[in-house]
């Protein structure tokens, strides 16, 4: 009996390979049907990153790709396991920013394949050094005639952006495109820019200030055109005039007696000068009325009261000063062929109007340094009001 036992037991362990092999490839619940193991084949090929992860010294676009044709990605960048509801990817991800940080993880996808591995790559940006600070062309000093001061930055695709109102320079600043003018005897102009260029950081603020010094003529007074730019309607359409002309007024005071001799203004076209540019430009002192506060004027397009008015005879010079508030302004001077003389202590004021040949859209910049309101008057209503902003003059004498 024992040894009939120990047969059997021998014949069983002979059959248990074929038993274990039937396992494997017949198992469907009695059906008999074959089952096919995975295979690489089978499976979407892991989303494979152009830039390996690391440290970076400036921003960078992450781009995935797959090597299985017609798949698509989905990925995470907040720490989670993507899946086929994950954000689809299509487009190189942005990781921007001094001291930033990012994990992308990525899948891809196919119908009819399995989901890929999980790939994973992490960012870190590290900015290197800021844009270098701007200098300038001539230095800071004291000068005998006119400047006109460049402003350079050897970071090679940055820009400059200005002021010369005393405020701190930003972005939102005046972007400098062309030398900047300091002109007039007595003139002083603090100049302070900073550079910028995408994935730096902003350079450090550069100031140097001018002072025009040549024993003739000083600025008497001013009112700087703001630098966020800003136009005020001040046009007629030259010779009859329209409904649409518009005259900008604006007051001044000097403390003593003084005889003016030059004006100097800043202006653009609120239509681009799609319809002609300025051919002439008028400039015109008025009193003050009987209120203290109004120019003592009639309507000027008939018979109107002036204390002096002045026929330029030409465009004043119009020089391109550059973009401020994204429009286009120009620099213009005009000398008087005689003297304007304002006593001290009394409030004048002073309309600067373009003439043009189709389209009144010129428009003197806005100031700075007042009250901020000018005072206006419109062809079209014919009326005469306050209104907000000053006009930009300077006025230049003896």
């Amino acid at each position: 009996m024992a040894h009939t036992i120990r047969n059997r037991r021998r014949m069983m362990t002979g059959f248990a390979p074929l038993a274990i092999a039937f396992l494997l490839v017949s198992c469907g619940g009695g059906s008999g049907d074959a089952v096919a193991l995975p295979n690489q084949q089978d499976v979407t090929a892991t989303p494979a990153f152009t830039l390996p992860g690391g440290t970076y010294t400036a921003d960078q676009s992450v781009a995935i790709g797959c090597a299985t044709p017609d798949a698509v990605i989905h990925y995470t960048t907040d720490g989670s396991t993507p899946t086929a509801a994950s954000p689809l990817y299509t487009a190189p991800i942005p990781v921007a920013g001094n001291g930033t940080t990012v994990t992308i993880r990525a899948i891809a996808v196919k119908q009819g394949l399995t989901d890929s591995a999980v790939a994973s790559a992490t960012y870190t940006i590290v900015y290197s050094q800021n844009v270098a600070t701007p200098t300038f062309t001539p230095p800071a000093g004291v000068y005998g005639a006119d400047q006109s001061v460049a402003i350079q930055c050897t970071t090679a695709g940055a820009t400059i952006h200005y002021t010369t109102d005393g405020s701190t320079p930003t972005a939102a600043s005046a972007l400098y495109v062309a030398p900047i003018p300091v002109t007039g005897n007595g003139t002083t102009v603090t100049i302070r820019a900073v550079a910028l260029k995408a994935g730096m950081p902003d350079s450090a603020v550069a100031a140097a200030t001018y002072t025009i010094s040549t024993g003739g003529a000083a600025v008497l007074f001013s009112y700087p055109a703001n630098p966020a730019g800003g136009l005020l309607g001040s046009s007629w359409v030259s010779p009859n005039g329209s409904d649409a002309d518009l005259y900008a007024y604006n007051d001044f005071l000097l403390p003593t007696t003084r005889a003016i001799t030059e004006v100097r203004w800043r202006g653009g076209y609120l239509q681009d000068a799609a319809f002609g540019r300025a051919s002439d430009f008028t400039v015109a002192f008025f009193a003050t009325n009987v209120t203290g506060n109004e120019p003592d004027v009639t309507l000027p397009e008939s018979h109107e009261i002036f204390l002096a008015k002045y026929q330029v005879g030409g465009n004043a010079g119009e020089t391109l000063a550059g973009t401020f508030g994204g429009r286009v302004m120009y620099d213009y001077r005009y000398q008087l062929p005689t003297p304007f003389t304002a006593a001290g202590g009394t409030k004048y004021w002073v309309r600067i109007e373009a003439l043009q040949p189709v389209v009144a859209d010129w428009g003197i910049a806005v100031g700075t340094g007042g009250d901020g309101s000018h005072y206006r008057y419109s062809t079209g209503s014919k009326t005469f009001r306050f209104a907000a902003n000053d006009t930009s003059f300077t006025l230049l004498g003896n």
